[in-house]
């Protein structure tokens, strides 16, 4: 009985399937990893030294806003600041008055410096043009924005009253629930603003 392989070259097509992936495995890792644009990208390294790349489209929804819409939001922002502003001012100086942490010249002059800021802010709001969407809420702004303007004078002549500082405290309370009724209507002015 011979000795000898009766099949020789079965042994040939182990080799050319290992040179195939080794040559695929140098050739893949020449490549640069392709990109989807705005996609993600995510570059895995296995622990043979092989390297895998997966790519995936990104969703993004955008939405574009005017600018002139954009600028109203953002004065709008800004608005809503201010009264946040001018009713903690107005909150901690009648704390201090009733506390008798300030004198009478003190809440006089912080009490006539809110006015003014609030009559500006009426003027201010007043003067901004709203977008075409939004003309209707902004018209709950500005009513809201005159009583901000009305409390703030009605707290300075509380102050000046013959009681015991009830007008005061009552104008503030309606300065805040004003300064709340100005920021609700200044939200939806600005959801309506974005359509």
């Amino acid at each position: 009985m011979s000795r000898e392989d009766p099949k020789p070259g079965r042994w040939l097509l182990p080799i050319v399937v290992v040179a195939l992936i080794g040559f695929t495995a140098v050739f893949v890792q020449q490549l640069s990893p392709g990109e989807v644009e705005g996609g993600t990208t995510t570059t895995t390294t296995l622990a043979a030294g092989g390297t895998t790349t997966t790519t995936t489209a990104a969703t993004t929804t955008t939405t574009s806003i005017p600018a002139a819409t954009q600028a109203f939001i953002t004065a709008a922002d800004g608005y809503s600041g201010d009264a946040n502003t001018l009713l903690a001012d107005a909150k901690e100086i009648n704390q201090q008055w009733d506390d008798r942490d300030v004198g009478l010249s003190a809440i006089r002059a912080t009490l006539e410096e809110i006015t003014i800021s609030s009559t500006t802010l009426a003027d201010t709001v007043k003067a901004t043009e709203a977008p075409d969407n939004a003309t209707d809420e902004w018209a709950d702004v500005e009513t809201a924005v005159d009583e901000i303007a009305t409390g703030a004078a009605a707290m300075q002549t509380g102050l000046e009253s013959a009681d015991t500082g009830e007008a005061r405290r009552e104008a503030l309370v309606e300065y805040e629930a004003a300064v709340g009724q100005f920021r609700s209507a200044l939200a939806a002015a600005i959801t309506a603003a974005r359509g």
